[in-house]
C-alpha cells in the first residue's frame, strides 16, 4: 500500500468514524504511515564506513577512521550524519582535503611549557 493509499484509507475511516467504531484499524493504519521508509541510519553509517575504507590503499587507516568518525556524526535525533547534511560530498576530494589538513595541523608547533619557559626568560 503507498502512502498515498494508506493517507485516503485513514481519511476514509476517520470520516466514517462517527458510524464506525475502527479505532483498532485506524491506529494500525497510523503506524504504517509513520514507519520511516528507507534504511536505518545505523546501515547508512556501515555503507558509508565501507565507501570511506576503500581508500585503505590511498590513505593511512588511522586518517580514515578519523575520517570517517567525524564526518560520521549525529546527534541522538537526528536523522541524518553529518555528510548527509552537506550539499555535496565527494568523498575522494574530501579525504585528499582531509589529509593535506593534517599535515598542516601536524605541523611541530612548540609545546606550552617550552613556550612559558622561553617567555618567562
Amino acid at each position: 500500500m503507498t502512502r498515498e493509499e494508506l493517507k485516503e484509507r485513514i481519511d476514509h475511516i476517520i470520516w466514517n468514524y462517527a458510524k464506525n467504531s475502527q479505532v483498532d484499524e485506524i491506529m494500525i493504519l497510523i503506524d504504517e504511515y509513520k514507519k520511516p521508509k528507507g534504511k536505518s541510519i545505523e546501515e547508512r553509517k556501515q555503507e558509508f564506513r565501507n565507501d570511506v575504507f576503500e581508500f585503505v590503499d590511498q590513505f593511512e587507516p588511522e586518517l580514515l577512521e578519523n575520517f570517517f568518525t567525524h564526518w560520521s556524526q549525529h546527534g541522538k535525533n537526528d536523522r541524518k550524519m553529518l555528510f548527509e547534511k552537506q550539499k555535496s560530498f565527494g568523498l575522494k576530494a574530501r579525504l585528499m582535503t582531509w589529509q593535506r589538513n593534517k599535515k598542516r595541523w601536524d605541523t611541530n608547533k612548540p609545546n606550552r611549557d617550552e613556550q612559558l619557559k622561553d617567555w618567562r626568560l
